[in-house]
């Protein structure tokens, strides 16, 4: 068994995972000091830091309106908040596990594999391909065994109200009618359940490789609500304001071949399943 830390442990994929990392058996441990991770004093709050064996860097900012409001609280977090968690790395002898995000702009083709072109269209991106760039060159130059991590669009926690689906079933449960800017845009979904299970396989893989996790299917916005009201029986009206957002992506779907030919994972969950695990997950609470 293992001995692993977790930046971001306190958001919603860090809990999910200390929670499935703590059922397997493994030790998980986060940083004492309550600073944020541009502070180097951040890395000094783990404990016994040799006996650490993994380290998964999910601790960053990711809201796109907000990175261009603020692009340099963003620069300081994700750019050198990573850096601090390779430096940790490399003196401690910790391999790392990157969470970077989806970095393929409007895509030239579909699915989109690891090897398309990557666009940072945003401050929000550009700080994450920063990221990516110093994991390779401390990889390349510091021997710090790293891999990347690209996920699509994760849903199934219920915390996040500003992402598309947790929208929807707000609305479905209070409102009388589904309001949204554009039902077009189709996205590739996946489930948390999911990609955490590929997050537990991948800490145990660590190859200094690149990849893309998705469903390798996506579903438009009109699609989501259909399958939303499916699932809480519901049928309400659905207004849409024909908006598109500037700099919208019309498709994405990610190709999964290379995550399933090294690692043999691929999702369970279909999209289905995964809104009903969600519903129960609400149930629950009440």
């Amino acid at each position: 068994m293992k001995r692993i830390a977790i930046t971001g442990a306190s958001g919603s994929i860090g809990t999910h995972l200390a929670e499935v990392l703590l059922m397997s058996g493994h030790t998980v441990v986060q940083s004492e000091n309550a600073l944020r991770i541009e502070n180097q004093d951040y890395f000094n709050g783990f404990e016994n830091p040799s006996t650490i064996d993994v380290l998964y860097h999910l601790a960053a900012k990711s809201n796109v309106p907000d990175s261009w409001n603020n692009p340099t609280d963003f620069f300081e977090t994700n750019i050198i908040g990573t850096a601090n968690a390779l430096e940790f790395c490399k003196k401690h002898g910790v391999k790392m596990v990157f969470i970077s995000s989806y970095m393929y702009g409007v895509p030239e083709y579909l699915p989109i594999d690891e090897k398309h072109a990557v666009k940072a269209l945003n401050p929000y991106a550009f700080s994450k391909l920063e990221g990516e760039r110093l994991c390779q060159f401390y990889t390349e130059n510091f021997a710090v065994d790293s891999v990347i991590v690209r996920p699509f669009n994760i849903y199934g926690d219920t915390k996040n109200s500003k992402m598309l689906i947790p929208e929807i079933i707000h609305q479905i449960e209070n409102s009388e009618t589904i309001n949204v800017k554009d039902l077009d845009p189709k996205r590739d979904y996946l489930h948390i359940a999911d990609f955490i299970d590929f997050l537990v396989k991948i800490g145990d893989n660590i190859n200094g490789e690149i990849y893309n996790v998705g469903s390798g299917s996506s579903y438009s916005v009109k699609e989501i609500i259909e399958a939303c009201q499916k699932v809480w029986g519901s049928n309400l009206k659905v207004v849409s304001e024909d908006v598109q957002r500037p700099n919208e992506i019309p498709n994405t779907v990610c190709d999964i071949s290379k995550v399933k030919r090294d690692l043999d994972w691929e999702p369970k969950l279909d999209l289905q399943e995964g809104l009903l695990k969600m519903k129960n997950q609400i149930k629950s609470k009440l």
